[in-house]
């Protein structure tokens, strides 16, 4: 089961890597990795509840940024039950062209179907989302 998850966690951060406005962020992609009921959490605060409210967060990103990358290999990924926990480095294309380079940590937990049901995101920075904003 260990080495499922770590598997699992690859691929999904393999797909996110894909994502930019180049392309539009389709429910069927996001239905390959994410659980209809997840919940996903940014620095300690709850920002999506359920598959759809995911999908507009992700949109919501993409309306600020240009595109991500992260950088592979990532670093310290384990995996224990249906859980994993890995850090890597993430750099962000924003719309203005500045780039940031971020540390980043994420916690995933899988149901039984293999899909993840929750999204546990830290990071050393504000969401871009709302940095954005301010």
């Amino acid at each position: 089961m260990t080495n499922q998850i770590k598997t699992l966690t690859l691929n999904f951060l393999q797909w996110f890597d894909t994502l930019s406005t180049a392309s539009p962020i389709s429910l069927a992609d996001v239905s390959k990795f994410i659980a209809p009921d997840i919940c996903f959490y940014l620095n300690g605060k709850l920002l999506a509840e359920g598959i759809d409210a995911y999908l507009q967060r992700l949109a919501m990103l993409f309306t600020h940024i240009k595109q991500l990358h992260i950088h592979f290999p990532v670093e310290n990924l384990v995996a224990a039950n249906n859980c994993s926990a890995v850090n890597y480095l993430e750099t962000i294309i924003h719309k203005d062209g500045t780039v940031s380079l971020m540390v980043n940590g994420m916690f995933l937990h899988f149901d039984e179907n293999g899909k993840i049901s929750k999204i546990f995101d830290v990071f050393n920075g504000s969401d871009p989302v709302v940095a954005h904003r301010q």
